[in-house]
């Protein structure tokens, strides 16, 4: 199977879903999951999605930290259909599992050296900075510790 399709609609749907994608990057302004990922897709070649499904986790409990964040991740579990997950990090990890993804940063070969420079990376990304529980360097490390 061709892997490019030459159907002007199908690239014009591709164009349509990359435009919504980069709107909704931008009303979102990501956070901590996506500040983590980037050192990965760029220290280690890690596809930007792997990278975000192994560190989201971690980052969600991080969040939960903040009452009026638990409250929506709750209000979110509690509509979603994700067969008896406890908490939101619970629910990401099942679908990581789904999907077969990598669920730590070892099975990346990221070596246990590398998580001061990463943390350090991370607190360097501008999306960090619109995480709804601040963090910087240090918790960045905590992060990719526990993902490790």
């Amino acid at each position: 199977a061709a892997l490019i399709d030459d159907r002007p609609e199908a690239w014009e749907s591709l164009l349509i879903a990359s435009h919504f994608a980069g709107v909704a990057i931008e009303h979102s302004m990501l956070g901590a999951a996506h500040a983590s990922a980037n050192p990965l897709t760029a220290r280690f070649n890690t596809v930007h999605g792997v990278a975000v499904a192994i560190m989201l986790p971690h980052v969600v409990r991080h969040n939960a930290g903040d009452p009026q964040t638990a409250r929506r991740y709750a209000e979110l579990l509690a509509i979603a259909d994700v067969g008896g997950c406890r908490t939101m990090a619970e629910a990401i990890e099942s679908h990581r599992k789904i999907a077969g993804l990598p669920r730590t940063l070892g099975e990346l070969g990221v070596p246990p050296g590398a998580l001061p420079r990463l943390a350090e990376d991370a607190d360097a990304q501008w999306t960090a900075r619109y995480n709804p529980r601040p963090l910087g360097r240090r918790e960045f490390e905590v992060l990719y510790a526990a993902a490790f």
